[in-house]
């Protein structure tokens, strides 16, 4: 009856084994968060664009309000503040994309550390399963050693 090996470091070949399934996920996970941060400043450089585009037009309309009318000086200081607030806007939106891409290089080198963390957890799992092919050979060649050696005892002996 052939008796089957067990692997002496088979536990450890799990944990490892485990821990490199997680590396994959939280790899994916950054990928994920990734994706994300850059949707979030395409979105907000298109929020920007838009509001470049209408901001004019609503400049214009604001003083067109008090064009050749007769208006208080108080009138024209709500619209002077309401001018200031539409820059102060612009302002805060381009703000958000440079917040925005930061989080994408955050991302990025989270991507990054992730990614050697999957290698050097594919490195540990390939070490043991190089270990684990050594340790097969030699149980093997000491199973035909000891196959040859009870042969060697049924063999008739000559003289």
């Amino acid at each position: 009856m052939v008796k089957k090996m067990e692997y002496s470091l088979q536990d450890l070949l799990r944990v490892r084994e485990l821990r490199k399934d997680n590396a994959q996920l939280e790899l994916v996970k950054a990928h994920e968060a990734l994706k994300i941060a850059e949707r979030v400043v395409e979105e907000s450089k298109k929020a920007l664009y838009e509001y470049q585009q209408w901001r004019p037009g609503e400049e214009k309309r604001l003083y067109d309000k008090i064009m050749q009318k007769q208006v208080t000086i108080e009138k024209v200081d709500d619209v002077k503040d309401a001018i200031k607030q539409l820059y102060e806007k612009e302002t805060e939106l381009a703000q958000k994309i440079q917040e925005a891409e930061k989080k994408v290089l955050e991302a990025i080198a989270f991507v990054e550390t992730k990614q050697k963390a999957l290698a050097q957890a594919n490195k540990d799992v390939d070490k043991l399963l190089e270990h684990k092919k050594t340790e097969i050979k030699a149980y093997q060649k000491e199973e035909e050693r000891v196959a040859d050696s009870e042969l060697d005892e049924f063999k008739p002996r000559k003289g």
